[in-house]
Order: structure tokens, then sequence, then C-alpha cells
């Protein structure tokens, strides 16, 4: 379809004050349109028209209140690109889009998508041709570019108006640079106001912008603006973290009631049914509620079918690499044993009760550093795997729950290959710092390792300059143990990839890997048969494991087989 032109113009009369002026706003064909006969010209000069006009509708009522509201940004803030980064004087009605640049979307060339995948295509079909659903394919096969690409084909067809892209915080970085790759044309800004500045933030950009990205956290209590005036798509990436239908944030997303809601997750069940049945009631309130968790599974998983789209790698990228992954079972060092054994003995001899948490989390930590030693079989073997990767010429991302491994890592390797060699990604650092520590591994050869923590890299990332990947621990549900293993195993990945997990022989973990085993089940019957039509019978599997019950499995394993 051909372009079409776009002449709009503002008129002040005081050049100093842009909320006393008047819109004059003129739409008009270019000469290669005029001779269109489909009425696909003139229908979409009028829906132009028409969002113009109820722009200026706003616009005006503003000026009649007084004005446009102001917004103080804090000090030494300032606005680039969109987006409030550091501190200087200035206002958020600096992220206001002109009426020109709102409607531009209208009035270009249908978007072609043709860098896309046909699994691909297919998966921006089906968004465009439902209000809710749930995009579950597994992690690295684009879900962000379906998404956006869908986004770009509705608000060019005049569907959509507005749109909110939810995400953990330090994914937002990302959104922000998928959206100026594949969607340039879209007015997009980040909006993270603190606390006391929200509603006046939010008040002045939405519906001045065609998409915003926000985190989780300024939704425990959505502004009042979205309340009364919801956006037309929601977008929830990683969103099993609203998995928790009592949780602040999930009821804040609950109280918006868009037109559209598309929920993003590779791992839409992690602890049991409710999950699944949290984020079908997000995507489709009038026909799921989270009280269908107590469904049989193969219950919800009919009636959930026409609202989950899950693709797997293995059927859809036969040309991804192999991936090797392995579990390495690895002795305690002396120190470790040690230390092993004598909580084990301490909780025995106590008649306390309502330790077995505490004790279970410090089998865990002793599994992976002794405090006193610094002594680390896990430490001590990836060290070893590393220095034959640096001879490769690669490069590897370690992942772990606690912090403490990944300190002593960059410290031993600091010593042996020098400071510049791993870069680390915590939770406590800033959006840059991230974005830095990231950028450098990415870019700069003399990094041979990223150390991140599991919470925090595991999550949205692309690091497919790496093809190793080392869980040093793995937390209590597969599915957050893939999401870090598919930030390597994903399109654009060129290189056989290694995966290390470790088991520490006679601990807590060979515990673990049967409970990991027992919720993979789980996983696999729920939502990985939404992409098949077979009958399959449900086995069932306990959602949780009582403490207790885990303690009395190991108990005298660690006495027998410790050093």
């Amino acid at each position: 379809m051909p372009q079409l032109a776009l002449d709009c113009s503002i008129r002040f009369e005081n050049e100093e004050d842009a909320e006393s002026g008047a819109l004059i706003l003129r739409l008009r064909p270019s000469p290669e349109c005029e001779n269109e006969t489909d009425g696909s010209v003139a229908d979409r000069l009028a829906r132009a028209a028409d969002w113009a006009l109820e722009l200026d509708a706003q616009y005006q009522k503003l000026i009649r209140a007084g004005g446009s509201p102001q917004v103080t940004v804090p000090a030494g803030r300032r606005i680039v690109a969109g987006r409030v980064e550091r501190e200087t004087p200035s206002n958020y009605r600096k992220l206001q889009l002109s009426v020109g640049a709102l409607i531009r979307p209208l009035l270009l060339d249908t978007p072609k998508l043709e860098q896309l995948y046909p699994f691909q295509h297919q998966g921006v079909e089906w968004l465009i041709n439902r209000s809710g659903g749930i995009l579950a394919d597994d992690m690295g096969l684009g879900k962000t570019v379906q998404v956006i690409s869908a986004m770009r084909l509705l608000f060019n067809r005049a569907k959509l108006r507005t749109a909110l892209v939810i995400c953990p915080k330090g994914l937002i970085a990302t959104w922000e640079r998928e959206f100026s790759r594949w969607a340039p044309e879209l007015g997009v800004a980040v909006l993270v106001p603190p606390a006391r500045l929200r509603e006046d933030a939010w008040r002045t950009v939405t519906g001045r912008r065609h998409v915003l990205l926000t985190n989780y956290e300024q939704l425990r209590t959505p502004p009042e603006i979205l309340r009364r005036t919801p956006p037309d798509l929601i977008v929830t990436d990683e969103a099993h973290r609203l998995r928790r239908s009592g949780a602040q944030v999930t009821s804040g997303v609950f109280e918006l009631r868009p037109k559209r809601f598309w929920a993003l997750t590779g791992t839409p069940l992690e602890r049991d049914l409710e999950d699944m049945a949290t984020l079908l009631s997000l995507v489709a309130p009038n026909r799921f509620a989270p009280t269908d968790a107590k469904l049989h599974p193969s219950s919800l998983r009919s009636r959930a079918k026409p609202y989950v789209l899950r693709r797997r790698k293995k059927e859809v990228l036969q040309e991804l690499p192999p991936v090797l992954d392995t579990v390495e079972t690895l002795e305690l060092s002396e120190a470790q044993g040690r230390s092993y054994r004598a909580a084990v003995n301490e909780y025995r001899r106590s008649d306390e009760k309502g330790v077995e948490l505490a004790l279970l989390t410090k089998l865990q930590m002793l599994c992976d550093i002794d405090p006193d030693s610094r002594g680390s079989c896990k430490v001590d073997r990836i060290l070893y795997l590393l220095g034959r990767i640096l001879e490769q010429d690669e490069k590897a991302v370690v992942f772990s729950y606690r912090l403490e491994p990944l300190r002593e890592l960059q410290t031993r390797i600091a010593k042996r290959w020098g400071q510049e060699s791993a870069e680390l990604l915590l939770g406590e650092m800033d959006s840059d710092e991230r974005n830095h520590a990231v950028t450098r591994f990415r870019d700069d050869k003399r990094v041979l390792a990223l150390l991140a923590s599991s919470r925090v890299g595991g999550e949205g990332l692309t690091l497919v300059e790496a093809n190793h990947v080392f869980l040093f621990n793995q937390w209590w549900n597969p599915s957050a143990n893939d999401q870090a293993r598919d930030r390597v195993v994903r399109i654009g990945q060129r290189r056989k990839v290694r995966i290390y997990r470790f088991c520490c022989r006679g601990t807590i973990e060979e515990v673990l890997e049967r409970i990991l085993e027992t919720k993979r089940e789980l996983f696999n019957n729920v939502v990985e048969r939404l992409a098949h039509g077979e009958d399959a019978i449900w086995h069932q599997v306990l959602s949780e494991v009582g403490i207790s019950r885990l303690l009395s499995d190991q108990v005298t394993d660690p006495i027998r087989h410790g050093s």
C-alpha cells in the first residue's frame, strides 16, 4: 500500500508557552495514492483524523484546566531518547509525542516481517487474532520479537493506540533495544518514576506514547490513570512472576482491564497448577479463575489449549547446534565434609522444633562453599574447566542463586588470569552497571566468564557469545534452572553448547535431583502436552515435598559418604 503523506503543524499564540496554542492538522495522500480506488487510503485517513481529533480534545481540556500537569524530575536526572536517566531539572512532559508522531504508524506501509522465521510468523498471527493468550515458546525462540511484530501490525491497522509492557527491571533495556530494532516507528518510553512522582508522571505520559515500558514494582499499586484508562494492550514479560494470585503485584495487574492481554513466559507452570490457572485468569478473566487450579490437570489442559501457544526448539529450530547437558558428581572437600557432618549431627542432637528449613539452607550452602576455609569442590572444578575453555578461545557463563560462590570465583579467576577476565552480574547493581557488564562480556575478548546471579542473569538476556554454562547450584523447580540454561541455547547460537550441573555425593543435593525430576514430570504433563493432542495418563505428583521428609531421606547419607 502506498505511503501516506502527513502534514501536521501547530500554531501558538505565545511562542514561549505551547499550552496556549491551537492545533492545526492537515492530512493528505501523497500523489501516488490519488488513484487508489479500494477505499483503503480514505479509510486510513479517516481513522488517523479521528484519533487526531480525540487527542486534540484531550489537549484542549488540559489547557482549560490550567495547563498540562507539570512534573519536576529530581535534580541530576535528564531525559535522553525518551527515557529519564541522570538527574537534571526537567519534567516528564518532554516524553510526550506530538499528534503527528502518534498517528504516523497508521500512515505507513504495512510492515513487512521478512526477517522472521516461519514459526514466528505463525506466532504473530496467533497473537493478533486473540485478545488474550500465553505465548509459552521455549526460551530462546524470540517471544519478544514476535510480540513487537504483532504490535507493529496492530498499530498500523489502528487496532492499538496504547500499549504497556511490564517486565523485570533488568530487562527494560533489552525491550527498549528490541523496539528500536524491530519497530522504529513506534514511540517507546521507559516510565519508572519514584513513588512521590508516580501519579503525576503516569498521568502526564499515558496516552502520549505508543508503548510504555515499566517494571513489576510500579504495578503493586497501579497508577490511578491506568485504572481509569487502561491501555489497549498489556504485555507481561517473564509472566511467571504473576503466578501467585494473592501477591500484591498480581492483584495490581488484575485491577487493570485492557482490551488485550498477552503473557510471555517459557515456564508457565513452576510450582503447581495454580501458577498456570492464575496466568490464564489474567489473559482470559471471563473464562478462567485462579480456583481452576483444583481441576484435574487433563481438564485444565483441555480448556487452556486455545489460550496457550508453545513451540519447542527441537520442533522448530533443527539447525540449532547440539547441546551436551551433564551432571557431574563431586566429592565434598575435606573442610566441606567436616562442616556438613557437624551440621547434621547438631540437628540430630537438638530438640528444637521448626529448624528444618534453616538446616536445609545451611546444608545447601555448605555444598557450595565452606565459609571458614573457603574450600569448594565446585569452585575447584569450574576453575579447571575454565582453563580448558580459555585454551579453546571460548566463553562461559556461571549461574548461582547464592552470591558468595560468585565472589569467590571472581577472586580466584583474577588471581589466575587477571582482573579483566571475569564480570559480575548481580541484583545489587543498577541497570547501567548491569548493561556495562553484559556488553563487556559480549565484546571484550579478554573476558572469559560472566558470573551471574541466577535471579538476574537467568531472565531475558541473550548470551550466545558463550557456549559453556555452569549451574553452580540449582533451584527447587526445573523451569527456573532451564531459564538460565537458555540464555545461551537460543537463536543466534552457532557452536556446540556444554551445560555443566553439579551434585555433591551423599548430600541434600542428591535429594534435590530427585525432586527436580518429579517436578519436571508435572511440567511435562500439563504444559508440554498443550502442543499435542494425545491423551496421557496423569501421574499424581506432589507439588511440594515436606522438609521433614527431605531430611529423613538423607539423614544418614552425609555420614556414610562424607569425607
